[in-house]
């Protein structure tokens, strides 16, 4: 993609682990930068999870948390409240992302 052909979105969303997905493990620390899969799309989207109120999220829980996203500027329109994503290590989805409230300043 060509130079800033990206922008960056801050957005508040609820996270949850897939208990199934994260059978065996303990779950996940605030910070985390999973792959981040947009429906409809063959390719990722980079961006950090930090948990509010928890340092760690366990597989079945669901928390509120701050998100910073890269997205190409072509997936910006998608990203709006109620919008839901999942979220992997590698291609094993591990949890699910649900836009609460875009900061749009």
């Amino acid at each position: 993609m060509e130079e800033n052909a990206y922008e960056t979105l801050t957005f508040r969303a609820e996270i949850s682990l897939d208990q199934s997905a994260m059978f065996g493990r303990p779950g996940f620390g605030s910070g985390i930068r999973p792959n981040h899969r947009l429906p409809g799309r063959d390719y990722y989207v980079f961006g950090q999870i930090d948990f509010i109120d928890i340092d760690w999220l366990v597989p079945s829980e669901t928390c509120e948390a701050t998100c910073v996203f890269v997205v190409p500027k072509q997936d910006v329109a998608t990203f709006v409240s109620g919008f839901r994503w999942e979220f992997s290590e590698g291609i094993r989805r591990v949890g699910f992302g649900h836009i609460l409230w875009i900061d749009n300043t």
